[in-house]
């Protein structure tokens, strides 16, 4: 059961973006689009630096995640597996379906 779950959720990473879903990867992508037309102005810079960071930290944090996930899947570990698939959805519960 686990590893289904497991198999799912890479499934569905592989399928889409993450500027497609995550909010600050967004912003991110549409300052970077302005910024080849212009340059961007103070608040517009502020806001690709906080965005820059909130997507390498989410992306550190998802990392991590899987990492685990992999550790108590080979270790046949599956209460801890369960703890981080609930931290996995808890993480991702922003993220636009």
């Amino acid at each position: 059961m686990c590893l289904i779950f497991l198999q799912k959720m890479l499934l569905i990473q592989q399928q889409r973006s993450v500027v497609d879903v995550y909010p600050p990867a967004r912003r991110l992508v549409q300052l970077a689009i302005i910024g080849k037309f212009r340059p961007l102005n103070d608040q517009e810079a502020k806001e690709w630096e906080e965005s820059r960071q909130a997507v390498i930290r989410f992306e550190w944090k998802k990392a991590r995640l899987f990492n685990f996930m992999y550790m108590a899947r080979i270790s046949n570990d599956w209460q801890w597996f369960s703890e981080l698939a609930n931290e996995y959805k808890e993480l991702t519960k922003h993220i636009d379906n």
